[in-house]
């Protein structure tokens, strides 16, 4: 099992994204509101930016989507960086989408203060939701095993007649829910590193993206933000360690 990332950091918050061009309705700032019902889409097919402006040197080694149409329209896919805003480097490129599911991909870490996602599609518009585009934290070890990647709850609203006769049922979504625990954490990690995401994202309820084996299980990618109940804590033990992390997650199941 491959160590799990959490992507949460994005540059497309440090500035004003840009886009080429955007259809009535679907502002390209919807990117930024962390919701998957509301989406920037495109005015047309083509080949299609979104660009921020940083206002310095900003990194990045990983993008994180969802909410968007490019398994539909096969989409070609990538980022881009640049010194000055003109002239520009290709980070990473995605192959072919086979869904339209969330998506997080590590890529090599780059320093820029303009970065960028291009969107290529032929026939169709391309749409997004969310995107985020920054550093990712890195686990430093698997979760605790048995592990389960998610758990699902179908969230339904069922009727009865007068007389008790069941009348149907209405599946309003299936929630998941998923639990990773870490022991032995190093204390520089744990107050360093994941302290930083539980101030700063995770404890304001803020969604970011969740891959518990990127290595093995690429296509296993989630949306994901804490329980408003999750309690943070790091018991300590003798030495430079943390005895354990538990990490509590929720999200919606993607159809």
């Amino acid at each position: 099992m491959g160590n799990p990332i959490i992507l949460y950091d994005n540059r497309f918050a440090d500035g004003t994204p840009v886009a080429t061009d955007t259809a009535e309705g679907y502002d390209v700032l919807n990117i930024l509101d962390g919701r998957t019902y509301t989406h920037w889409v495109a005015a047309g097919p083509g080949t299609k930016d979104i660009v921020v402006d940083c206002g310095s040197p900003k990194s990045a080694d990983c993008l994180g989507l969802v909410g968007h149409n490019f398994g539909t329209v096969a989409a070609a896919v990538s980022v881009r960086s640049s010194e000055d805003g003109a002239d520009w480097t290709q980070r990473y490129a995605a192959g072919a989408f086979a869904t339209d599911h969330a998506f997080l991909a590590p890529f090599a870490s780059a320093t820029a203060r303009f970065w960028g996602l291009r969107m290529v599609t032929a026939a169709v518009a391309p749409e997004l939701a969310v995107i985020y585009l920054g550093e990712l934290l890195r686990f430093p070890s698997p979760p605790q095993t048995p592990y389960t990647p998610a758990t699902e709850k179908v969230q339904v609203s069922g009727r009865r007649s007068k007389l008790g006769h069941f009348l149907g049922s209405v599946i309003a979504h299936t929630r998941l829910e998923i639990e990773a625990k870490f022991a032995y954490v190093t204390r520089s990690f744990a107050e360093g590193d994941y302290r930083a995401f539980w101030d700063g994202h995770a404890s304001l309820m803020a969604p970011f993206f969740w891959s518990w084996d990127p290595d093995n299980y690429p296509a296993c990618v989630y949306y994901v933000k804490v329980p408003d109940d999750f309690a943070f804590a790091a018991p300590l033990t003798v030495g430079g360690w943390v005895d354990s992390i538990a990490l509590k997650m929720e999200g919606v199941k993607e159809l």
